[in-house]
């Protein structure tokens, strides 16, 4: 079960607060300040302790989670993440429970560590993926990845980590592959890098075939 590690996002980017200023912009995230980040992380506990995610990920949903809670300050966004975190942690344990599918089990992880990367990298640190989360997250991309090889009609690609992972997706025979770091795999498919930085990773075979659903994630970078 995987509640702890949403619990443990939680904690972690608490502790990154600190005194950050309110304002500080996050280029993750155009137009959003840490405030807003943080509106929205409190929002999607809210929602998943409500069990109301119909939205989830889409942006008119985050757009008015974070509109909802403007004028708030940070004390009251964080309280009423700490309140709600709990249940949202439960969710996560066991979203049949709650009549969700089994993807609820990693989507709010890879939400709330997603948006820790966010700041770390604001702040001008390296955003790093725990191996406890990136045992959850991992696959979760590895398959999602899979699915845009295999529907862009693409031949199979192989990904390598210095770190240990060896996927083959998209079929069984590859004709292309790549190598990055394990750090550089989960941001880049979170859309947080730019075609230019996908296009330097070593690439084999046709990089330029594999681009454009590489960087098509939750959010990608302005074109270079």
């Amino acid at each position: 079960m995987n509640g702890h590690r949403y619990l443990a996002a939680h904690e972690r980017i608490l502790e990154l607060l600190g005194p950050l200023d309110d304002g500080l912009p996050i280029p993750a995230t155009p137009g959003w300040s840490l405030l807003d980040l943080l509106a929205h992380l409190a929002a999607a506990a809210h929602d998943l302790a409500e069990v109301d995610v119909d939205l989830w990920s889409l942006d008119e949903w985050t757009a008015g989670q974070v509109a909802a809670r403007r004028g708030r300050s940070r004390a009251e966004v964080l309280a009423e993440w700490a309140e709600h975190a709990p249940a949202a942690a439960r969710v996560v344990d066991d979203p049949a429970a709650v009549g969700l599918d089994e993807a609820f089990a990693r989507m709010p992880i890879i939400d709330a560590t997603g948006h820790e990367g966010d700041i770390r990298e604001a702040l001008g640190r390296p955003a790093t993926i725990d191996p406890a989360d990136w045992a959850i997250i991992g696959p979760h991309r590895e398959v999602m990845l899979g699915f845009l090889v295999a529907g862009a009609g693409l031949p199979p690609l192989r990904v390598r980590t210095p770190e240990g992972d060896d996927w083959v997706v998209g079929g069984t025979y590859p004709e292309a592959s790549v190598e990055l770091g394990r750090d550089e795999l989960w941001r880049s498919l979170m859309g947080r890098r730019s075609r230019a930085a996908v296009e330097g990773y070593a690439w084999t075979g046709d990089a330029e075939a594999y681009l454009a659903i590489w960087v098509g994630g939750t959010w990608s970078w302005p074109a270079d």
